[in-house]
Parts: C-alpha cells; sequence; structure tokens
C-alpha cells in the first residue's frame, strides 16, 4: 500500500508541476 501511495503522491506532484507551468 505505501507504494501506491508513493505512486499516487509522484503523479499528483507531477500534475501539480504541470497545473503552475500552465498557469505561467
Amino acid at each position: 500500500t505505501a507504494l501506491m501511495h508513493a505512486c499516487r503522491y509522484g503523479h499528483w506532484e507531477v500534475v501539480q508541476t504541470l497545473l503552475l507551468y500552465k498557469c505561467n
């Protein structure tokens, strides 16, 4: 379960970065 959580967190981090990039 920890691995899945890490994968989700990493995915969310990527999404957040993309959103910030789009905003800029």
